[in-house]
């Protein structure tokens, strides 16, 4: 899952740069597919950054408790480093979500026919 979104930051970095570059810019159906996989992907990479992170932010907290010998502060960063692991859990699955592949249909507009009819229960 991980190498996925990892790719997927790369190449989100990428869209970006080529979004950006006046001579994508000049070739406007290009330049419209390129910002539509960006949209697409900018959820998920977002989600990814804020797991990434916060998983920095946990392993931080974890070298500071080794070296801190104030019981307080010992346990001021213990509880810190649950909280940050139910959000890496919860990140996780939310990101687990959208990696679902998308129905190429989603976008479509549809048309719904209600008809009154007669008889039921």
């Amino acid at each position: 899952m991980f190498k996925k979104l990892d790719k997927m930051l790369e190449r989100y970095e990428k869209l970006n740069q080529l979004v950006g570059d006046s001579n994508v810019i000049a070739k406007m159906d290009e330049w419209k597919a390129y910002t539509k996989e960006l949209a697409d992907m900018t959820e998920t990479v977002e989600k990814y950054t804020e797991y990434k992170k916060i998983i920095k932010e946990t392993e931080d907290v974890s070298e500071m408790l080794k070296t801190e010998k104030d019981p307080e502060m010992k346990a001021l960063m213990e509880e810190e480093i649950i909280e940050c692991k139910h959000k890496t859990e919860k990140i996780s699955e939310e990101l687990r979500i959208l990696l679902i592949p998308k129905d190429p249909n989603d976008n479509q507009n549809g048309i719904i026919e209600i008809r009154a009819v007669r008889g039921g229960e």
